[in-house]
């Protein structure tokens, strides 16, 4: 083959391969852009659909008849149409004033708060504080309806007296005593009591 001849097939592919590049992967690249697009609509639709309401920045208050108060406090909440009474909060802190003068400090990830019964389900790297004692855990339950605070998965609590490991602790907020558990009947509860 001759010189020309090479180069002419080398220009011929190259013009083929730049007519190829530019027109077929563009046209792709645009309907994989419209696909996305429509995919990013279509979410946010049904986002829109459901999310009756996005509130940042609120505090919710209250209290029982057996003198114990709280104050809730959450950077984002979401209230959806069919669950108007709940409200999924984000980036929660809460105090809770019991009857004897104690408060607890509670810091989560996340939190769902019942405005009926102001009962309130904490959730994710929790970490509640009373005086010197701190518990950190997966769940706390704070239940004004059956005046009990409900800790479980992951409990590590810490105290001037030592240390404990448990599955589930179960408050009374009005006998001011703790029933603590673990899942398994053959496990045992782990306390390290300090001198």
């Amino acid at each position: 083959m001759s010189k020309n001849r090479i180069a002419q097939i080398f220009l011929a592919s190259f013009a083929a391969c730049l007519i190829f590049f530019t027109y077929f992967l563009e046209s792709y690249k645009k309907k994989d852009s419209k696909i996305e697009k429509q995919i990013i609509e279509k979410e946010t639709k049904n986002l829109d659909a459901s999310v009756s309401s996005l509130i940042e920045n609120i505090t919710y208050t209250g209290s029982n008849n057996n003198e114990v108060f709280f104050e809730i406090n959450s950077a984002v909440s979401e209230i959806f149409d069919d669950k108007p009474n709940l409200s999924y909060m984000k980036e929660v802190n809460a105090v809770i004033r019991l009857i004897d003068g104690r408060v607890i400090y509670i810091k989560a990830d996340r939190a769902v708060y019942n405005k009926l019964t102001n009962d309130t389900f904490f959730i994710g790297n929790i970490v509640a504080t009373e005086k010197n004692n701190k518990i950190t855990c997966d769940n706390l339950d704070f239940l004004l309806t059956e005046n009990l605070i409900k800790i479980y998965n992951n409990i590590h609590i810490n105290s001037e007296e030592g240390l404990l490991l448990a599955d589930k602790v179960n408050i009374d907020m009005l006998e001011k005593n703790a029933n603590i558990f673990m899942y398994d009947n053959k496990s045992r509860v782990k306390v390290k009591i300090q001198n």
